[in-house]
């Protein structure tokens, strides 16, 4: 996960020569399905970690807003059209001397739709993820 919220912030910041649009975009994609994924991981590992229960990890996914967007994005990148829960997606891709920057609709085509930029977004979620680390005692590898 923060590899892959380097490798936007690399675009963001025009160290990556070459890189297009779509390469962009999938940069944006990984990083939102290995934060979702994040959970799972933590799932598998909680033999290891000591005090650490499913309903912890859980509770944090589901009250962390930024945690909720990225999951929102992987969720409908594989799913397309959601039945339930936060869709959403990425609005548009801009790419200009100065670099990439990348805006994330979330509930696209409502009343509600707003819009976050995928670097910050990407920022908040690892913020979210250490802090949440650090409050278990979990060392981050």
């Amino acid at each position: 996960m923060v590899q892959a919220r380097a490798q936007i912030s690399e675009v963001y910041a025009q160290r990556a020569p070459g890189v297009g649009n779509a390469e962009v975009d999938e940069r944006v994609t990984r990083f939102c399905g290995e934060c979702h994924d994040m959970r799972d991981w933590l799932r598998g590992d909680i033999g290891n970690l000591a005090g650490l229960t499913e309903e912890d990890i859980a509770t944090h996914a589901s009250s962390s807003p930024p945690l909720q967007v990225s999951s929102a994005v992987a969720n409908s990148h594989k799913h397309h059209t959601r039945s339930q829960g936060t869709t959403a997606r990425i609005r548009s891709t801009h790419m200009t001397p100065s670099g990439a920057r990348v805006l994330i609709e979330i509930d696209w085509a409502t009343p509600a739709a707003k819009t976050v930029d995928a670097l910050d977004l990407a920022n908040e979620c690892v913020d979210s993820w250490r802090r949440f680390f650090a409050s278990h005692g979990i060392t981050e590898p």
